[in-house]
C-alpha cells in the first residue's frame, strides 16, 4: 500500500466537519409522521 504524495489540509478539515456533523443531523425516518398517514387515509375515503 503506498502512501499518498500530496497533503491537502483544507479537504481535511472538509472531512473531519462532515463526519462530526452526520452525529448531529436528525436520523432517516422510516415512514411518515402520523399526521400525514391521516390525511392520506382521509382523502382517499372521501373521494
Amino acid at each position: 500500500m503506498s502512501l499518498p504524495t500530496w497533503i491537502d489540509p483544507e479537504l481535511e478539515k472538509l472531512y473531519l466537519f462532515t463526519k462530526l456533523l452526520l452525529k448531529y443531523l436528525p436520523r432517516k425516518q422510516e415512514s411518515l409522521p402520523k399526521e400525514i398517514i391521516d390525511m392520506d387515509l382521509g382523502g382517499k375515503e372521501s373521494a
